[in-house]
């Protein structure tokens, strides 16, 4: 029912709308009780979600009351309450008839949204739906219809010209209808959730692995399985793509593969085919002709709205980018479209394809993505590629990972400190948890550094930091703005790069790349840093029980503005003289080549610096793997042994989940 879900929401004109419904209820009231249970059960439920969206949800905004579009056709809430109560009366007709299968359904769907995310805390949608009412439809709408225009998050969406998603692979379209979500992750880690959470999904995937669990190679295997995981979220999406060329969905390639440049090259046109078969399939039952342009449906139609997920920590995904950038720029002149620099990103973008790189989140491997995007989006326009004009990737920032690893970071130079004074607390300090948001505050833990014979910021003033250079232990109030203060600084640096006239006369739109903030921490002392601070960049990916909290906020007054606001320096000034100091800087600073490449386009500025991590560095650097493979090991790979099957393995939940799907 999604198709016809879409074609109701998203591609009627609001002028046929009501005549539409009308011819819907008559053929639905007929067909009724002729239909099987199963069939009655999707009619409840795809009426039931259809009243909701257009009980004055964000889903509106898409298309109905979208004015961009319409113009004075859009309908007004005014105008769309008398067909949400004919909706209404049509199902309460069916629930007067059969009032145990209505409830049924209603149960059912609570039971489903209450299993999101029940392996991994509580989700949003799992949170509300412990609260909604299933003794009737009308309740039942009317409980999440308040939701959809109350929620914290809609206000986020409505305030923000960005990309907002979910990083999960189940309720994406609830999200959309509520707050217009137009982003997803999926990777192998979120496909073993989404399958293990979904009746229809596990059915899927129990099916698949029956028949191909040995026949097909494993990265095969975990590659369709995460493509089943994902189909809910691809269609849920995909009338948001149709209409905006933003909704997008984040589709992790074998990572095994990230080391083998033409394998990874091979999977990504391999998969970005079956995705644009996919989507045309799906779109061919839209009514697109209805609301979209013919130049909009030449561009969209059967072009698969999906980013390929890339690994930030390899050579092969940029290739020698620094050295076609350092040589252009020594020549006194850039242009986009020449030299090869070998790199898996450039090559599949140049030719219409989308990529989102996840980096650690430092400035250095950011902006060396943001270069070979942009890069590889002006060969796609040179070559007149047909989709070119729509597509755009991203960069994702790990920035909850930066921090956890740099507290890592922290807690092992204290260990070593103890160590050397013959103290016993340095095992503890060894196992403390460095990925929970408040370790280094804890009372214990600083009468410790104190004991191991460093300094606590909070004892002295910012002017004795300079002082005690590479003495201070730093506050976790401090670690906590990390994220942010690089995302803002990156966010800066491509802002300026993008309006440049260099790159403008090159046809570099201003959609094409950005950053996007991972928000995957919890608030602490107060704050949310990875999202009220950064409100206003490229984009944000929320996880499901972030969204909640998000929710939960009392006084919520986004502005878009906050990206642009300056970071706390004293907090700066602090990690500076921190014991992470040079850690810290390897994030936060550019290196010498990218300073020498923005120092050309003049905008460059001396607290850049220049001690930022190079790229040959990035695949062997703690906090690259604790970023990137955090799933792997559950901890920062020590030995070389570690290291090497990072490098070279099939890793984490990717090996899990191929002996789940032998398993079955």
């Amino acid at each position: 029912w999604a198709q016809a879900f879409d074609n109701l929401t998203c591609f009627t004109h609001p002028s046929n709308l009501q005549e539409r419904i009308k011819s819907l209820g008559k053929l639905i009231t007929e067909e009724f009780e002729k239909s099987s249970p199963e069939e009655k059960e999707r009619l409840i439920k795809f009426l039931t979600w259809l009243t909701i969206a257009l009980d004055g949800c964000y889903e509106l905004r898409l298309n109905l009351q979208n004015r961009n579009r319409h113009g004075s056709s859009i309908l007004t809430d005014a105008e769309l309450k008398p067909i949400v109560q004919e909706l209404l009366a049509l199902l309460e007709e069916f629930e007067s008839k059969d009032k145990e299968l209505v409830i049924d359904v209603l149960r059912s769907e609570k039971s489903r949204l209450t299993n999101i995310m029940s392996t991994r805390g509580t989700s949003l949608f799992a949170a509300k739906a412990q609260s909604a009412d299933t003794t009737s439809s009308r309740n039942w709408i009317s409980y999440w219809s308040e939701f959809g225009r109350s929620s914290n998050l809609r206000k986020y969406r409505e305030r923000v010209d960005g990309l907002i998603g979910v990083d999960y692979g189940l309720g994406v379209f609830e999200s959309r209808i509520f707050w217009g979500a137009n982003l997803v992750m999926m990777n192998p880690t979120l496909a073993r959730l989404a399958l293990a959470e979904d009746d229809e999904l596990q059915a899927m995937k129990g099916e698949f692995a029956q028949r191909y669990a040995h026949q097909y190679p494993k990265e095969r295997l975990v590659r369709e399985a995460t493509k089943i995981a994902g189909l809910k979220a691809r269609l849920a999406l995909r009338a948001v793509f149709l209409l905006t060329g933003k909704g997008k969905i984040s589709f992790q390639v074998n990572p095994r593969t990230y080391n083998q440049p033409h394998k990874l090259e091979e999977d990504i046109r391999s998969l970005y085919q079956e995705f644009n078969q996919e989507a045309l399939e799906y779109d061919s039952g839209l009514f697109l002709d209805e609301v979209l342009t013919p130049e909009e449906i030449e561009q969209r139609k059967g072009q698969a709205h999906v980013f390929f997920k890339v690994d930030g920590s390899s050579r092969n995904v940029y290739g020698e980018i620094e050295e076609v950038m350092l040589k252009q720029v020594r020549e006194g002149k850039i242009d986009l479209t020449q030299d090869d620099t070998g790199g898996v990103m450039e090559r599949v973008i140049s030719d219409g394809m989308n990529c989102n790189v996840t980096v650690a989140g430092f400035v250095t491997d950011g902006l060396w993505a943001f270069f070979c995007q942009i890069r590889g989006h002006c060969k796609a326009r040179k070559k007149a590629h047909p989709r070119q004009t729509i597509s755009h990737s991203i960069i994702t920032k790990m920035g909850g990972r930066v921090e956890a690893s740099l507290r890592w970071t922290a807690l092992q130079k204290l260990a070593t400190a103890l160590k050397e004074k013959n103290n016993p607390e340095a095992d503890i300090v060894l196992r403390t948890d460095h990925t929970k948001n408040g370790t280094l505050d804890d009372p214990s833990l600083r009468k410790l550094a104190k004991e191991a014979g460093f300094v606590l910021p909070e004892e002295i003033t910012r002017a004795d930091y300079e002082k005690h250079e590479r003495k201070l232990f730093p506050q976790d109030t401090a670690i906590c703005s990390i994220a942010e203060a690089i995302s803002k600084r990156s966010h800066r640096i491509i802002g300026d790069l993008k309006k440049h006239c260099i790159l403008g006369e090159q046809g570099v739109q201003e959609w094409e790349t950005g950053d996007l903030q991972a928000s995957m921490r919890p608030p602490y002392a107060g704050r949310f840093a990875h999202v009220e601070e950064l409100t206003g960049m490229y984009a944000q990916g929320h996880f499901p029980d972030i969204a909640l909290a998000i929710e939960q906020w009392k006084d919520f007054n986004p502005d878009p503005g906050n990206i642009n606001k300056p970071v706390d320096q004293k907090k700066i000034a602090q990690l500076y003289s921190s014991i992470i100091g040079e850690e810290f800087a390897k994030a936060y600073e550019v290196s010498d080549e990218l300073k020498e490449i923005l120092t050309f386009f003049g905008v460059y500025k001396e607290e850049y610096g220049n001690r930022g991590i190079k790229i040959d560095e990035l695949y062997q650097h703690p906090f690259s793997q604790q970023t990137l493979f955090g799933e792997v090991l559950d901890r920062i790979p020590q030995t070389d042994e570690e290291k090497d099957q990072i490098k070279k393995g099939f890793i984490g939940d990717f090996n899990l989940l191929y002996d789940e799907l032998v398993a079955i």
